[in-house]
């Protein structure tokens, strides 16, 4: 059973997601026919008891001093102009992610699966459903990683089917097929290609789907930071990477309030005293 919370700011003034999209879609879309925007939070606890239910609301997922919520039931059913803001099926939702850590922390065994999107009310005395979609297809939604949710999901449980493994004739290729592969798929240079190509061909076999696969990711922009880590050739003379000048300047300055950067995911710095 998939229990759902639905969480709004008490005060309209106090909704700056709404507000910020109201704003921008003002300036930057020139919409006329909408006069509101409001932002809801929506969670989806699939298995959860009613205790842990209970202690989820109230201790992680509502800040009761200007928050309020309610679960189970569509939030403004009579709405016709409102619109819900979901990730993909198998996409990463780093805030699920952080919301099971929290509830294994409070002791919450029963929750088996979880998802939160965006729920987005329009208002306005005629609401134009084109500049509706236009702020929805401009400033809300990213079509690469996210989709508009139409109905209550049965299971938040992925199950998956083993697929088939397939071999990439690598060794073989030309420069423009390489190329060919790099642009379907993988997003990578000639020149790394080739350097993967080489590999293959130095063990004496080709690699499979998977392997390719995650050597482009970990070779990515992405994941392997290439502009940061790049030398750097400046009127003829070689200077350091940009990662290293950033840890280095950094260091040499040595702010009071910085207590960590460069060793994880996220610095940390001092707001204040406290």
């Amino acid at each position: 059973m998939i229990r759902t919370l639905s969480v709004y700011s008490k005060d309209q003034s106090l909704d700056s997601k709404g507000r910020g999209l109201l704003a921008d879609a003002r300036e930057f879309l020139k919409t006329k026919t909408i006069t509101n925007i409001r932002a809801v939070r929506r969670y989806y606890l699939e298995g959860v008891t009613e205790e842990d239910f209970q202690t989820l609301h109230e201790k992680l997922l509502v800040e009761s001093v200007w928050q309020e919520a309610v679960s189970d039931v569509d939030f403004y059913p009579e709405l016709i102009h409102r619109v819900e803001v979901a990730y993909k099926p198998g996409m990463m939702n780093p805030e699920i992610r952080s919301l099971k850590e929290a509830a294994e922390a409070l002791g919450i065994k029963s929750l088996q699966a979880a998802d939160s999107c965006w729920v987005y009310i329009f208002e306005g005395d005629h609401v134009d459903s084109t500049e509706m979609d236009t702020v929805i297809g401009r400033l809300v939604m990213n079509p690469l990683i996210e989709t508009i949710r139409v109905q209550r999901p049965s299971t938040l449980v992925m199950e998956g089917k083993p697929g088939k493994i397939e071999s990439i004739a690598l060794r073989d290729m030309s420069e423009g097929e390489l190329l060919t592969l790099s642009q379907d798929t993988l997003f990578l240079t000639l020149h790394e290609m080739q350097t993967i190509q080489n590999y293959f061909r130095s063990i004496g076999r080709d690699p499979y789907d998977a392997e390719i696969e995650a050597l482009a990711q970990t070779w990515s922009e992405h994941c392997g930071h290439k502009t940061f880590k790049a030398k750097l050739t400046i009127d003829g003379v070689e200077r350091p990477p940009l990662f290293k000048r950033l840890k280095d300047s950094t260091k040499a300055i040595n702010h009071p309030r910085v207590v960590s950067c460069f060793e994880d995911n996220s610095g940390v710095f001092k707001l204040n005293d406290d």
